[in-house]
């Protein structure tokens, strides 16, 4: 028999995601600052450039209930977004060179 996923888990899983990404990236701001007092919002927001609407969602997953499993996605596909364009585009950059010479 197949499996099936629950709105529950969909709900759980994606808010996961959004947990360990806005997490992960304030983490980072505060390492490097070596400042722990710093709020997730001023290091994902204003120093990061991470929209401040996927952190609201992360902090409703984190201290009330689940969003909904279409906020959740959205968020999530804004993190990917975030994450390509900060981190990934960079690493190919570095490993290929900027797109216009691979031509």
């Amino acid at each position: 028999a197949g499996s099936h996923v629950t709105t529950g888990q969909l709900r759980s899983a994606y808010s996961a995601v959004l947990l360990r990404s806005v997490n992960g990236l304030a983490d980072s701001y505060r390492s490097q600052s070596r400042s722990a007092s710093l709020s997730v919002s001023h290091c994902c927001v204003d120093l990061a450039g991470l929209p401040g609407w996927v952190v609201d969602l992360r902090h409703d997953a984190s201290h009330n209930d689940l969003p909904s499993v279409g906020a959740c996605r959205l968020g999530a596909l804004e993190s990917l977004r975030f994450w390509k364009a900060r981190h990934w585009d960079a690493v190919e950059g570095r490993l290929h060179g900027p797109a216009a010479e691979r031509a």
